[in-house]
């Protein structure tokens, strides 16, 4: 459930989309194009949505990590003070030294930084393969709904788990019923889509991951869809399935972490009270 910003006008279903001409079709856009175009988020700028000094997106399963958009710090603090629950906060590779200097003294909480590396596929993916790995589909809903806690995540990018499985491209394992591995898409909101991938931690290092990432890039790539892939550093295993399937890396975003506001996040009321 996403939160309600104090004292922030909620950009309309019209204003989204003039966000997402504004923001442009990225790589590193493709995550948020999708929940702008297709109302999977709360969004807000300062100034207008069509050429705003600061925008700051909410999506996802939860109001943890804002994506926040544009340079303007000051008019990135006069949003994320009225938004409660985040943690930390996404903005463009440069930025994050600023914001987090900024930031700490603001809301009584050191920062740190982690970086995000996106890896884009503008050609057919690599060959890979394992046996039992294939595209899932609603016949597989039963399975995906009970899924670990650790793939819930990953089944929401269009929505729910059944219009992920109906819409979306999705590959993995099951076995005996039970989900073992799998690679989803996020709706796209232009040409890049963003990928999703858990594997259980027992499975993993079996190539599950690789091999159903090179199903879901084949289909995109057949649409003429261009897959992104992101991952936090150091998780130097979740790179290799990109680079693997040919991939190119295109860059990074960083994550301003406020490791002092977890597990509640930031309340609006105790900003300077953290520490």
């Amino acid at each position: 459930m996403l939160p309600e910003a104090t004292g922030l006008a909620e950009l309309t279903a019209e204003e989204r989309l003039t966000l997402l001409e504004w923001m442009g079709d990225t790589p590193f856009t493709a995550l948020t194009a999708g929940q702008l175009r297709h109302g999977f988020c709360r969004a807000y700028v300062v100034g207008k949505a069509a050429a705003p000094a600061m925008a700051v997106v909410l999506g996802g399963a939860g109001p943890t990590e804002p994506v926040a958009l544009g340079t303007d710090v000051r008019a990135l603090w006069s949003m994320l003070a009225r938004i409660p629950g985040w943690d930390c906060v996404n903005v463009q590779s440069g930025l994050e030294r600023e914001v987090a200097s900024f930031l700490e003294p603001k809301i009584g909480a050191r920062a740190r930084v982690m970086s995000e590396r996106c890896y884009s596929l503008e050609s057919a993916p690599h060959r890979f393969s394992v046996p039992g790995v294939r595209r899932l589909g609603l016949p597989d809903l039963r399975a995906v709904a009970a899924s670990d806690s650790l793939f819930h995540s990953f089944f929401i990018g269009h929505g729910d788990a059944s219009r992920t499985l109906a819409e979306g491209v999705v590959a993995g394992l099951v076995s005996d019923g039970i989900l073992l591995s799998a690679i989803t898409t996020s709706a796209w909101g232009g040409v890049h889509v963003d990928l999703g991938a858990a594997t259980l931690p027992q499975e993993r290092r079996r190539g599950l991951a690789t091999a159903a990432a090179f199903l879901v890039s084949s289909d995109l790539r057949a649409a003429g869809l261009k897959p992104v892939w992101a991952a936090g550093e150091p998780n130097i295993a979740s790179w290799r399935v990109p680079e693997k399937l040919g991939f190119r890396f295109v860059g990074r975003r960083e994550y301003v972490v406020f490791e002092g506001l977890r597990p509640h996040g930031f309340r609006p009321e105790n900003a300077g009270q953290v520490h």
